[in-house]
Formats: C-alpha cells, structure tokens, sequence
C-alpha cells in the first residue's frame, strides 16, 4: 500500500502528499497502537468523506470551466457549445479521479488503527444499511453486520488515480503491472507452477500494452483541449475586425435575454448610455469592416491606422518568460485581430510597455476623467473586447494579462474569464484617431441613388453640421419605425436592403438606422464612424444596472471638425428599448437568479473577489470539529456508559453476587486478563490445586451467574438464593483457606 502511494504521488506530480500518507499507513504495520472504532464513527467517517468529495467535485467543475461551458450550451446549443462543456466535463472528471486517495485516506486509515481490521460494509452501502435496520425484530438476538477489508478497494482507486498523469511516457503502464504482481503473487492458486502464473502474467502484459497506448493518447488529447478554441466561433460577441450585419435577413431577429455585463455607478455618477466595444469604417456586401476591403477604394499607405492594436500595459513582466506565449504574429491570428482585410497590407503587431501601477491601464495619458463606473463582463475564450463607456481614458482594479487599444477606440483584454473593474470616463476627447483617413468618408456606389433621393427630400445640401444632424434626426424619429421583423426580399437587381429601407419599407433595426445614417452622413461630406455595444437602460438596483445580450446595439460615431472629437449619434427610434424588453420571458427572474449564481462563482474561481483566499480557511474549522466529533467523541460515549451503568441498577445480572469473587480468586489462584470471558478464567482457576474444594460450588456459581445475565428468563427466586449461597460458600472458603 505505501508503494502504491508512492506511484500515485508520483505520477500525479502530489509526491509530498503521498509521502505523508504513506508513512501514516505503513507505520500500522510496526504499532500496537489501535482504536475500538465503533459502527458509528466508521458512519461518521465515511460522511466526513462524502461531504470532502462533494466540496472536490464543485471545486474542479469551476475550476475547469464548466459554469461557462454549460453557460454556453444552455444560451447557445451548437457543435461548439456542446463540444466546450463537454471538455469542461471531462476535466472536472479527470481531475476528481486524481484527488481520490487523498479524499478517502481518513476511511482507508481508520480501518489501518481500528481494532477490528475491517469496515462494517452497511456503513458505506445505503441500501444494506436500510436493510440491516429492517432486520432487526423486537425481542430477537441482532443480525451480525458483515465486515470486510477495503485495503484492496483503496489499492486499486490508487492506481486508477494515478492513471490521470501529464506524462506522455510507459512509466504508469510498467508501474501499474509491476504494483498489480506484488499484490496478486500472495493470492495466485496453488495448484499451477509459479512459472506457469508468471507466463499468463506475461501474456496479459503483452495484451495490456497496446491498449495502454491507445487509451493514453485519448487521455492527453483531452488534457490538451482548450475551450477557447471554440468560444471564438461562438458568435456571442463582437469582433473587431468585422461586424456583419442583419440587413437584407429574412425573419425575426431573436434577442437573447443572458445578462452580458453588469454595471454599478459610483455615487454621484450617472450610468453611461452607451457601452462601445467596437467600431469600423468600411461598409461593403451588408458587412462593416475596420480597415480597407479590396474592391472599393485604395488602402491609405498609413498602415498605423488600419485596426493596429497597440499595447496600454503589462505588468506580468516580458511576454516571452510568461507560459504559452505566442509571438506577435501568432497572437494577433489567434486573437482574430487583423489590420484590415487586403491581406497585402496587414500590418505588424507592436506591444509598448509602460511603467504604471498594478492593474491599472492607462488608455489616453493626461485626460480628465471626472465620472466612473464599476463593469462586471466575462472574457470568452481568455480574449476579448471590452465594453467601455464613451470618452474612457483610464481602467483600474483590472487584473488582465495584457489590455491593447486599435485606432477605432477598440480595446481588448487578455486575461482571466471574467473580469471586474473600474472604467474612468469623461467629456472629451477619445482614444479614436482622427478622420483623416479616406475610409471614413467612402460610400459604396450601390447606395449613392437612395442617399441622393433622402438628402433631396429632406434638403440638406448647403446646410450646417448642426442642422443636418437635427434634420436626419427627425427623419428617422418621425417617418421610420423599429421592427425587428424584415420579411421582405427586395425585387429589383439595383435596391440593396439599404436602398429599400430608406425609400420603400422604412422600418428596420439599429442596424438599418446606423448604417444609413452614417453613409448619409458621409455622403454630405462628413466624417462617421459605425459603432457597436450595448445600450444601458435596465437598473436592477440603488446604483446597480444590467446589460442583456438584446440590449447589444449599433449607432453611428459623427466626426466634429471644431472640437476635433467623435461623438454618438443614434437615430434609432427610442421605441425599441420598450420593444425588446416587451418580448422578455415569465421566467427571466430565475434565469437571472440563475446567471449571478454562476457569475458570482466564477468570480471566486477567477479571483475577481477577495472571498477565495478565504474559502480554504474557512473549510479549516469544519475539518477540525469533523475530526473531534469522530476521534474524541468516543471518549465522552464510554463516560456516558459508565455514567449509565452507575446510575442504573436495574439491568439484569448486574447485582450479581459472582462479581464479589473476582478479586478474592485472582489473589489466590490465577488473575484474570482484561478482555477474558469468566468461562475461560474460571476453567483456568479450578486447574489450580489449591482451588480443588471449589470445583462444584464455583461451576454451579458460574451457570447460575451466566443464566441470571444473559437469559431472557431470567432465574427464578429458587435460583437466585441458590446463586447467593453457592457464591457464599466459595467466598468462606477462600476466606477460611480451605478451598483444597
């Protein structure tokens, strides 16, 4: 068994451990040292056990993944979604398996130091328990509990446990065979030859092998699965290079209503409206992009403007002494970030490294930021862009790997699954670059026809910035609805969904309005931008808010020449905030309930909250009062039986007059061991010579005693003066000295 121990600590890189436990083991073997543990303590034990393995599987599944995984599958059940939570599974399995030994060592060593070697087999199994309970009768002698080793039992979850190792060698394979001969040369039959059961040995050996190597290549396949391999292709959020649109979609767009950020303003701050993540400048076959796409205008030869990330801090030291770390290339394809998409001008990642305080990124050095806003958001995948209010220049309490900003005001995160910081904002100006790029004012020709005919209608050639924007305003507030329901192909080859919605339909989503406002825009000469993020409207709270996945929105960013600034410019009807809230579900409270149970346990496993470094010390005491209740309760147990037995005299047999004569005959004959049955001792004294004259009256003493304790009838009275009087005899005797 400490062999065994010893493998398993090995292989499962838990070598101290397994020492230890070793040792507690093994040194059964060289002590007399044992406890009488009782059916109950081997019930409490076990439930000790219970409880330990219980608090390991909720611990491994949230270390694994597996509330995001499962999140993922029940918001959003694809091949994707399915395959996560289904590693996130296999992980959380994998890494209970390991913990095994060390969850059940308590049961496995209080067997090694009890005095019967053994453990009752209704303690562990419910249904015998029941069963054993059941079989008991008024007034019939008990039914004898089955006892049994489970040293063989716990050798073998030992070397199950050890089977989920790193290692990509034959060590557990020749470890496991060489543990397995150990164990069974002690039972192998003796009717075959020694040599004959090391050759079937052999042959099994042979046979296991090329099975071992199957299975352990599955096995490091599944350790080597990473969920965010497939969080990217979910969908669930934006991208930054690219936001493709639902223009020209038939159906129903379908919000979903999972909480995707959550807010809280600080007192005295009002909560952002808007919560940017991305925005971009080339609209080209229903898709935005951030940069140039190939047939619509030539790429501007700035390359540092073209959807370049830039690093604004790290502080866990040079990317290449960190595990996993890609180069800059690799990073950036991984990360799904690209300069544009003319593939011949994509640019190079550069990472700046700045001096600032833990957990703080600074994206716009000097700017004011008099209001500030707490955001609570989960990071798929390990990456991804943050939602930030209009006008951040600075994050604080943001514990990330790595936080890098483009020229479009996006900026990404690398770091754990779910983050919790502080977002500091202001009037002003923003991280975006200038409009001084050609693909800010570019408008594809396919939808000239339709903005000429709405800027004909509506007048605006000649007019001001201000009265343009008044004017589009009002056009869309007042001639246009908000639908989320297009049911509509359009007809001819020359109207694009943009052509027909601005001259024939006229309803449509955000991204209907956001689109043709920012061309409208353009087309007069005006630099914008198309936005994407959420809108903040839902409070929950004092100061608390909640952003839903249907609350994602886009909206157009207008250039502002005199204060050389972006800012927000939405022109979709207010009506569709009551209109996506309208279609919530009867049951989207306790799917809300839901989703901050899981948001607040994966900020403990995350770390985003100073209650994990607790939890452990926490478990500490109740480890310890589990302990004393199964190893000093014992004592108090026996001091209440004592108790009892003094107070109580009415117990048959117990004033038995046999008792006075164990004293008188282990001064004269032979002592009695503690443990000895009187039968045994007695036929130990009458082989005495000098106790020869008490042969008769001590046997006939003797019966009487064992009738009147453990009879159920009982001795009549006749019986009991005849226990007296023999008893009687036997003490004048030895009294006398002549029990010869």
């Amino acid at each position: 068994m400490g062999a065994t121990l010893l493998f398993w600590g090995w292989q499962s890189e838990l070598l101290p451990v397994a020492v230890v436990m070793a040792l507690v083991l093994e040194a059964a073997r060289f002590t007399t040292l044992r406890w009488e543990v009782t059916d109950e303590d081997f019930g409490r034990i076990w439930t000790l056990c219970t409880v330990v393995f219980l608090a390991c599987a909720l611990y491994a599944f949230t270390s694994n993944e597996g509330p995001g995984g499962f999140r993922g599958l029940f918001q959003n059940p694809t091949p994707h979604t399915t395959r996560e939570a289904g590693t996130a599974s296999a992980r959380t399995a994998a890494s209970l398996i390991r913990w095994q030994p060390m969850i059940f060592f308590l049961f496995m060593a209080a067997q090694a130091y009890s005095a019967r070697q053994g453990v009752p087999l209704e303690t562990i199994s419910l249904i015998m328990g029941v069963r054993w309970k059941r079989a008991q009768r008024p007034g019939k002698p008990p039914t004898p509990k089955r006892i049994f080793d489970i040293a063989f039992i716990y050798f073998a979850l030992c070397l199950f446990a050890a089977s989920i190792h790193p290692g990509a060698n034959s060590n557990y394979f020749w470890g496991l065979c060489a543990l397995l001969a150990w164990a069974l040369w002690a039972l192998r039959s003796p009717r075959f030859h020694p040599a004959a059961w090391l050759m079937t040995l052999a042959a099994a050996v042979a046979l296991g092998y090329g099975g071992q190597r199957g299975v352990g290549y599955v096995q490091r396949y599944i350790e080597t699965l990473n969920p965010e391999w497939f969080t990217r292709f979910s969908g669930a959020r934006f991208d930054a290079d690219r936001s493709r649109t639902s223009l020209g979609r038939i159906g129903r767009l379908k919000g979903s209503a999972a909480i995707a950020v959550r807010l809280e303003t600080h007192p005295g701050n009002a909560p952002p409206a808007y919560l940017r993540e991305a925005s971009y400048r080339a609209f080209k076959n229903q898709t935005w992009f951030s940069g140039a796409v190939r047939g619509g205008y030539r790429n501007s030869s700035d390359e540092t403007n073209r959807g370049q990330f830039t690093a604004a801090r790290e502080f866990a030291g040079p990317r290449a002494e960190r595990p996993g770390f890609r180069g800059p290339r690799e990073e950036r394809d991984r990360a799904g970030f690209r300069g544009g998409y003319d593939q011949t001008n994509r640019t190079s990642f550069e990472n700046v490294l700045e001096d600032t305080n833990r957990n703080v990124w600074v994206l716009e050095p000097g700017k004011a930021t008099p209001a500030a806003v707490s955001i609570g958001c989960y990071l798929p995948g390990g990456t991804a862009l943050l939602p930030l209010p209009t006008g951040c220049g600075r994050l604080e309490k943001l514990s990330a790997y790595m936080v890098q900003k483009n020229p479009l005001g996006a900026v990404m995160a690398e770091g754990p699954r779910v983050v919790v910081f502080d977002a500091l904002y202001g009037p002003g100006s923003t991280i975006d670059t200038p409009a001084e790029q050609p693909e800010d004012s570019y408008v594809p020709e396919l939808e000239q026809a339709a903005l000429e005919q709405v800027i004909t209608e509506l007048d605006l050639r000649g007019k001001s910035r201000a009265v343009v924007l008044r004017k589009i305003d009002e056009f869309f507030s007042e001639k246009f609805t908000y639908s989320t329901w297009q049911f509509e192909r359009w007809s001819r080859d020359s109207e694009t969904p943009l052509t027909r919605f601005l001259v024939r339909k006229r309803t449509g989503h955000c991204e209907f309005f956001a689109t043709a406002t920012v061309l409208l825009l353009r087309q007069l000469g005006i630099p914008a931008r198309y936005a994407v993020g959420f809108a903040v409207h839902e409070k929950t709270g004092d100061r608390k808010y909640v952003v839903r996945e249907r609350d994602a929105h886009a909206w157009c960013l207008v250039w502002n020449e005199e204060k050389r600034l972006w800012q927000d410019f939405d022109t979709t009807p207010g009506i569709w905030v009551p209109t996506e809230m309208a279609r919530a579900s009867v049951f989207q409270a306790v799917s809300d309930l839901w989703q901050d149970l899981v948001f607040q346990l994966s900020k403990v496993r995350w770390g985003q909250t100073s209650l994990r470094k607790y939890l452990l010390l926490g478990s500490l005491p109740i480890l310890a009062v589990f302990f004393i209740q199964v190893v000093f309760r014992r004592r108090k147990r026996h001091q209440a039986l004592a108790g009892q037995r003094t107070a109580r005299t009415d117990w048959p047999g117990l004033d038995s007059e046999f008792y006075a004569l164990e004293k008188p005959l282990s001064r004269t004959a032979v002592p009695r061991p503690a443990g000895e049955t009187f039968h045994v001792w007695v036929e130990r004294c009458l082989a005495a010579p000098e106790l020869a004259g008490l042969k008769a009256p001590l046997a006939t003493a003797l019966q009487l005693h064992y009738k009147y304790r453990f009879d159920p009838q009982g001795l009549t009275p006749a019986d009991r003066d005849r226990l007296r009087d023999q008893t009687r005899l036997c003490l004048d005797r030895l009294t006398k000295g002549s029990a010869r």
